[in-house]
């Protein structure tokens, strides 16, 4: 009897973190690095089909030469009351240090372009997107109007650090069982089956 309750407990054990492993526990980013220009035109990225960013340049304001628009949930960190209403797109310069965008930035949606603020040298934008799992957040990297790379992080709600290596390529961010996960379910499955033909016999 003892034997059966051990063997009962170790199946919902096994059970239990599998569908706990279900959920992507680690953050990573995926991305993309690139060299395109977009001088006098446009390029456009997305990280899922309801979330896509189109940068415009240039506009001829020499200080601020790029624009953004966005469909979707997506939308750009931003500066707003008091010091903007409505709000602006804004950008960081990559060489002032460390750049983390999260749940505390201000993220808007821009469904005709927006002028980018200090977007004329190497700098960082904000991104989000919401999808079923939650909001993502995001960065994209351009010097003037030069893309030179774009990412999101795989864990709602997590923040991102602009500039971070990226773990594997663009793709809409899915909680997919890995091939461990689904071994760890199925040892629990053939011990709950076990354990009810024991307690049959």
């Amino acid at each position: 009897m003892k034997r059966l309750g051990l063997l009962h407990t170790l199946s919902l054990s096994a059970l239990a973190l599998c569908f706990a492993d279900a959920m992507p526990a680690n953050a990573a980013i995926i991305g993309n690095s690139v060299n395109i220009s977009f001088q006098g035109g446009s390029t456009s990225f997305s990280f899922a089909p309801n979330a896509s960013y189109t940068l415009f340049g240039t506009n001829g304001d020499l200080f601020n030469p790029v624009d953004v628009s966005t469909t979707g949930t997506a939308a750009v960190k931003s500066f707003g009351a008091p010091f903007f209403d409505p709000p602006q797109p804004t950008s960081e310069f990559a060489d002032r240090g460390t750049v983390v965008y999260g749940g505390g930035d201000l993220f808007v949606s821009y469904a005709t372009p927006a002028n980018i603020r200090f977007s004329l040298n190497d700098t960082f934008v904000g991104l989000a997107f919401t999808v079923a799992d939650g909001t993502h957040y995001g960065f994209v990297r351009f010097n003037g109007t030069t893309l030179l790379s774009y990412a999101y992080e795989t864990v709602a709600g997590q923040s991102i650090v602009a500039g971070s290596a990226f773990t594997g390529p663009i793709n809409p961010p899915t909680a997919v069982p890995e091939p461990a996960s689904m071994a760890l379910f199925g040892v629990g499955v053939a011990g709950l089956a076990m354990a009810r033909r024991r307690k049959t016999v």
